[in-house]
């Protein structure tokens, strides 16, 4: 048990880019040369990538999600959590939950999920990353943060049903591969049940973009959107050393010959930054849904989103 404790603390790398830039001297340098030491070019390299990504959630984070979770309706069943770090999802969710549901996680950093998988020897885990996952497509529960970021993604895993998340389309049209975190959700909701919920903490640019394809792939296969807060910049600062604004949404998959539903979403338009030095792409979603803004909204380039205090 107490192996376990001290495993559960792993936070990642997300905050520690800095001992992986080679520009950086100083203790740093000696910082870098000893992790280079105590790991496999692998495992290095692997760390390296997972710095712009790892943002590790608060457990006060993670408590609320379940508690939505249960408002839904969710009393157990098939969980997936599609970036699972080491596991805090898993190892917060209510004991009422856990005794009847089945935990699949994915994790594509091999410390990390190696980690995961001695703390939750019972859950299906896969050591790899989610656009090579092979998952059936009957989960009851979606819920963690996606990973953020600039790069993007194809599904890889060879999955029929997932073609419409590859670059060439039929008769060999082509397609832009999503941004990272809108292709967590892409994927995930095509392996979601029809009735079933994601419940995710992703970057601002699933509400926010314009110029991904993720709205309108989320809505021709069924993604109602039903509940969205976002959160402060400062809402990693304390687990995972960094700042980064937030949204938690949450998702229902429509049953096959249900019409759309749920709450308006997808609609973007340009606001003026706070300096009044041009302007932003934003979700108009706010306009209506006040109520799910932690803080303050404040409209800057400095982001290349928006920021909140």
């Amino acid at each position: 048990l107490e192996q376990k404790q001290i495993l559960a603390q792993y936070r990642g790398w997300g905050g520690l880019s800095k001992v992986f830039d080679e520009r950086e001297g100083g203790i740093v340098r000696e910082w870098r040369a000893a992790l280079r030491k105590a790991l496999t070019e692998e495992e290095y390299d692997a760390a390296s990538a997972s710095t712009l990504s790892a943002h590790y959630t608060s457990p006060q984070i993670i408590r609320s999600m379940w508690e939505a979770v249960g408002k839904f309706g969710f009393t157990g069943g098939k969980v997936l959590e599609p970036s699972m770090g080491v596991g805090h999802f898993f190892g917060l969710m209510p004991s009422e939950f856990a005794e009847n549901s089945d935990l699949t996680g994915i994790e594509l950093d091999s410390i990390t999920g190696r980690i995961a998988k001695q703390l939750y020897q019972n859950a299906n885990i896969q050591n790899v990353g989610f656009e090579k996952a092979v998952l059936p497509p009957e989960f009851d529960l979606v819920i963690g943060n996606v990973p953020f970021g600039k790069s993007t993604l194809v599904d890889k895993s060879g999955d029929e049903s997932l073609k419409g998340l590859r670059l060439k389309g039929a008769g060999g049209t082509s397609r832009r591969a999503m941004m990272i975190h809108n292709f967590f959700f892409a994927k995930s909701l095509m392996k979601t049940r029809p009735g079933g919920l994601m419940v995710m903490l992703s970057s601002t640019g699933t509400l926010d973009s314009n110029r991904d394809r993720h709205i309108d792939f989320m809505k021709e296969n069924g993604a109602d959107l039903v509940g969205a807060v976002r959160l402060p910049q400062d809402a990693f600062k304390e687990n995972a050393n960094t700042g980064v604004t937030a949204d938690i949404l949450v998702f229902q998959k429509r049953r096959e010959e249900a019409e759309e539903g749920g709450q308006k979403w997808g609609e973007t338009t340009e606001y003026d930054t706070a300096d009044g030095h041009g302007s932003v792409v934003a979700s108009t979603y706010w306009e209506g849904n006040g109520k799910g803004l932690v803080g303050e909204i404040i409209h800057s380039k400095m982001r290349g989103q928006d920021s909140r205090r």
